[in-house]
């Protein structure tokens, strides 16, 4: 287990490799393993819409959320 080091993961809800249910499950799972750990604020999970992709969006609230880590 990587809990509680922070964790983004970034989910598109139109992706054809995951079902949307599936990546709502993981998100869950992940939620519920932080709190668990204690340390929620650790877990990150965006969802955009789209397929597949890491678009500018995405890049740019990765590198957002990799500044606050970096801290």
């Amino acid at each position: 287990s990587h809990a509680p080091n922070p964790l983004l993961v970034q989910y598109d809800l139109d992706d054809d490799l995951f079902t949307v249910q599936g990546m709502r499950a993981a998100h869950e799972r992940i939620t519920d393993h932080y709190q668990k750990c204690g340390h929620p604020e650790a877990y990150t999970g965006q969802f955009y819409p789209g397929p597949h992709k890491f678009d500018l969006e995405m890049q740019a609230k990765a590198f957002e959320w990799l500044r606050k880590q970096l801290r």
